[in-house]
């Protein structure tokens, strides 16, 4: 790892760095070591927590950091110490509850990172395929809440599932109603049409993480390139100084900032060539 980089490259990981089918390209890969070669810090900050992550990354993955639960965790790789942690203390997680209950959500709350894909569950809706296919992916780390007893005075996270056609709440609202706390939105990678809201402690988000690395390294906005494709990006595609957006990312974001070619045609690559060719 240079403890004393030129430059920073932050990307997102499913449907960015990774194709469809969840693969890093031979092509990714290559950049990925010329970064290193070039000096520049490779990141991938990502809504996975550290337990999913490590599905579709090991040890031969060419990094520098992983950003993971959208920024409440920070490691570096390919160690995987825990280097930075945002909780949200146990009063606080209940208050947020509460209120997710009277909004009839469905919704999770999970344990502390590193932990955090163990989680409980409470369900406000009658129906939700999605939510359902969650609990049945995290089937061995999940209980059923308040049937079962919640340990832990800190937690990272509340996650609430929307039925993709049946929306009791939006961003607003739920930012409101339970401001201070972080409220990012992103989009189901289970059905891929679902709208997912992540519930943080205040300020947490992918772009609170790479922000924490720059000031690590002596870095700032100006010489970090972010790149993303979903809703839960935009902080850090707002807080870079170089930004964009691979071609499968949402219309509106596609409108907002430059955008590479879609993640199966090694998007991730075209903008970093892009980018190291300004420097």
């Amino acid at each position: 790892m240079n403890r004393n980089p030129a430059a920073m490259v932050v990307t997102d990981l499913d449907g960015t760095l990774l194709d469809s089918g969840g693969r890093l390209s031979a092509a990714n890969r290559d950049t990925l070591l010329a970064l290193a070669v070039a000096g520049v810090l490779r990141v991938v900050a990502t809504g996975r927590s550290l337990w999913s992550a490590l599905k579709v990354m090991d040890a031969g993955t060419p990094l520098d950091y992983l950003v993971f639960a959208s920024g409440a965790g920070i490691v570096n790789w390919p160690q995987c110490e825990l280097l930075h942690a945002r909780h949200m203390p146990r009063g606080q997680a209940f208050g947020a509850a509460t209120v997710l209950r009277e909004l009839g959500c469905d919704f999770m709350l999970h344990q502390a990172v590193p932990d955090n894909h163990h989680f409980w569950y409470h369900r406000g809706q009658a129906c939700n395929p999605d939510f359902d296919r969650r609990l049945q992916h995290y089937q061995p780390y999940c209980q059923p809440w308040p049937d079962s007893e919640l340990r832990g005075e800190a937690f990272s996270q509340l996650l609430v599932i929307q039925h993709s056609e049946a929306l009791a709440v939006d961003q607003p609202r739920l930012s409101e109603a339970l401001a201070p706390l972080s409220v990012l939105r992103t989009t189901s990678p289970l059905d891929h049409r679902s709208q997912w809201f992540e519930i943080f402690p205040p300020q947490v988000s992918k772009a609170s993480g790479i922000e924490w690395l720059a000031a690590r390294h002596g870095l700032n906005a100006e010489s970090v390139l972010a790149i993303g494709n979903d809703y839960n990006d935009v902080e850090m595609l707002q807080w870079a100084r170089r930004a964009q957006v691979v071609a499968n990312a949402p219309a509106d974001l596609c409108r907002r900032f430059a955008t590479a070619p879609a993640n199966d045609e090694d998007g991730f690559s075209v903008a970093v060539r892009g980018w190291l060719a300004t420097l």
